[in-house]
């Protein structure tokens, strides 16, 4: 493991000296590293999520200090990985979660199904789903379980 992917995966290293890695990086596994890490700010996060690299933009969908309309735009995103994240993301607004209720991608559908924010209406939707594995998470989220009665 290289010294800038260590330092990158230290909770300890300190938000400055993770921006200063990221403008001197070429290597994938330390920008991802830096997008995973719980002491990167949310204005780093704001650049990362425009990344091309699929990895990199799924660690911002994941990152609990990332903005609301960074979740927002990547709850569009092409790849499918990216928008489960968004919605398994506990920052992420009802409406954003209402949205991917209905996307084409179960997995999607069965993290907006265990995310704590997902409103009544949009759990009774999803109680209908003819996914496994929607119905699966559904019930296997007591929070969620109890309000839809």
């Amino acid at each position: 493991m290289s010294v800038d992917l260590n330092i990158a995966l230290n909770l300890n290293t300190s938000a400055a000296r993770l921006k200063q890695l990221l403008s001197s990086t070429k290597d994938r596994s330390v920008v991802v590293a830096i997008a995973k890490n719980p002491n990167t700010p949310a204005y780093i996060l704001d650049e990362l999520a425009d990344r091309e690299d699929d990895e990199v933009r799924r660690a911002v969908a994941s990152h609990p200090k990332t903005a609301l309309y960074i979740l927002e735009k990547l709850a569009g995103d092409r790849d499918d990985r990216v928008r489960s994240n968004v919605a398994r993301n506990q920052n992420t607004l009802m409406y954003i979660l209402e949205q991917l209720a209905e996307d084409c991608d179960d997995r999607v559908r069965s993290n907006v199904a265990g995310n704590q924010n997902t409103s009544i209406y949009t759990l009774q939707k999803l109680a209908l789903d003819k996914s496994v594995r929607v119905c699966i998470a559904l019930a296997n989220n007591s929070n969620n379980f109890n309000r839809i009665k």
